[in-house]
């Protein structure tokens, strides 16, 4: 199996950084809908406002969490790679 190099791994995260955004942008017609009393009609699997808010708040939890990991990884590996180097 080919391990993933640092580039790798920030491709990878700057990808989760792109979904985050998607995230609160589907708060933010989430929360408009909210406020207007009205339901979202753009396209989403699910008309209800309330419900594309929590989805929404749900995958920036998890993404934040992701990228969390892959900053602890690349440190943790580099860190390693110094102290196999002396």
């Amino acid at each position: 199996m080919k391990q993933l190099s640092n580039s790798d791994w920030i491709a990878i995260s700057g990808f989760i950084i792109v979904i985050t955004f998607l995230s609160l942008w589907a708060i933010d017609i989430s929360v408009s809908a909210l406020i207007s009393n009205g339901y979202l009609t753009n396209g989403f699997f699910n008309s209800d406002p309330t419900m594309i808010y929590h989805v929404g708040l749900y995958i920036i939890s998890l993404t934040c969490f992701s990228n969390f990991l892959i900053i602890i990884h690349i440190l943790l590996k580099s860190s390693s790679e110094k102290n196999t180097k002396i």
